[in-house]
């Protein structure tokens, strides 16, 4: 039977707390000397100092040491501390006490993880999800990385480096070090992929902040280096020129290169696809029958697929193309093989991407603005691209088929009355 515990009105003492003996039950004795501490004698004879304490109006138990190991005095001197520090805002429930070492634990495991550590996981989970996957990873593995493959190792090694102490110093020693080898359009790319990685491990908790992220490319003297590309055959009031002397000599000098780039430059010209589309183009993709090219959604940059309509001029060189897959080429061979023209032809600055705009600057001319965004496969919005779910394919048709006509024309001298045609197809 449990027997009632009546403390001194003096408060504890010494000898009051050793002659305290274990009962059936766990009690409790209050020491009247300091408000609030508390004595908790368990079953087995333990003796623990506790308080009860109000934070942030939420009343919490807390512990403040076992007698003897923590003597009254200090157990005294103990809630005293406590009680100041909750004036303060200070104090934190076991609870939060708890949580806080779990992150102080946290931190110093994660500042012990090195930069090249988080970045491969960067790579795996984020880059490799890109079209460009393969040329981004091989420029961090040589620039971030370094090693026995890269032909010009990094003035410092970032993947050697614990990630919480990468400095942004350390990241313009290296950016400035690619500039200084004459690659300042190689700097500006591996300055935004570094961005990114280090606002994706901040994300992640590896990191508070990241080092870099008021850093701007113009602060390190990096300039914009893109040429403006202007379509073809478009006069300075954004009109078609007549006759088409542009494409007409551009077409003249593709029948002088190899199949796989005349047909190539041709194709996109005709079409308005991207180059990625092309070259991923499949002989099971091509509906001769219904004179059509179907383009899947995980080759297409706005992951939405889409029928292409197709002439007969542009059926013929798509079939030739495709055969032994010609058309899987390299992946900046196009862009190479324009820049040699405009070298050599004295073309205006030309990429693959500038037949997308040569088409669009014509099309709309005699179709709609819809049906000239959807031959390109542009999104329209967040909300056209939720409840428009047409396709357009005829009206697309009828314009892809003009655009055809005008250009066998103009090259070949074909007959066809579809010259620049200022009709509203899809009306």
């Amino acid at each position: 039977m449990s027997q009632k515990i009546i403390p001194p009105k003096s408060g504890f003492t010494d000898t009051f707390i050793n002659k305290l003996k274990h009962q059936d039950k766990v009690y409790e004795v209050s020491d009247y000397g300091a408000k609030g501490l508390r004595l908790r004698v368990t079953t087995t004879g333990n003796k623990i100092f506790l308080t009860s304490i109000r934070i942030k109006g939420k009343l919490c138990q807390m512990t403040l040491g076992h007698y003897p190991v923590m003597t009254l005095a200090e157990a005294r001197s103990e809630l005293l501390n406590r009680k100041q520090k909750n004036c303060k805002g200070e104090l934190l429930t076991d609870r939060e006490k708890q949580a806080k070492e779990i992150q102080h634990k946290q931190e110093k495991e994660a500042r012990n993880i090195i930069t090249g550590v988080v970045m491969q996981e960067f790579v795996d989970r984020v880059i490799s999800t890109r079209r460009t996957a393969a040329t981004v990873e091989s420029r961090i593995k040589c620039n971030i990385y370094g090693g026995d493959n890269c032909k010009i190792q990094p003035v410092i090694v970032l993947a050697n480096i614990p990630i919480r102490d990468v400095m942004q110093n350390d990241v313009t020693r290296l950016i400035y070090s690619v500039i200084d080898r004459g690659s300042p359009v190689l700097a500006k790319e591996l300055l935004a992929v570094l961005k990114q990685f280090f606002k994706w491990a901040t994300i992640r908790g590896y990191i508070n902040s990241s080092p870099i992220e008021m850093l701007r490319k113009s602060d390190l003297g990096i300039k914009a280096s893109v040429k403006p590309d202007f379509p073809l055959d478009i006069d300075q009031e954004d009109k078609p020129v007549s006759g088409l002397p542009e494409i007409k000599r551009f077409f003249s000098i593709l029948d002088y290169y190899p199949l796989e780039v005349r047909n190539s430059l041709k194709i996109l010209i005709l079409t308005g696809v991207r180059s990625i589309e092309l070259r991923k183009a499949e002989p099971s993709h091509i509906d001769l029958n219904a004179m059509t090219w179907f383009i899947p959604a995980e080759h297409t940059k706005t992951l939405s697929s889409i029928t292409i309509p197709l002439s007969e001029y542009t059926a013929s060189l798509l079939s030739e193309l495709l055969e032994d897959g010609r058309n899987h080429l390299e992946e900046k061979r196009l862009s190479h093989q324009c820049r040699r023209i405009v070298k050599e032809h004295g073309f205006r600055y030309f990429t693959p991407h500038t037949a997308r705009k040569t088409l669009r600057s014509h099309i709309i001319h005699w179709c709609q603005y819809h049906v000239a965004e959807k031959c390109l496969n542009h999104s329209l919005g967040s909300i056209s691209s939720v409840y428009d779910k047409a396709s357009l394919i005829d009206e697309r048709r009828k314009a892809l088929q003009i655009w055809s006509d005008n250009i066998e024309r103009a090259v070949y001298g074909s007959d066809t009355d579809n010259v620049f045609p200022l009709i509203a197809v899809g009306n």
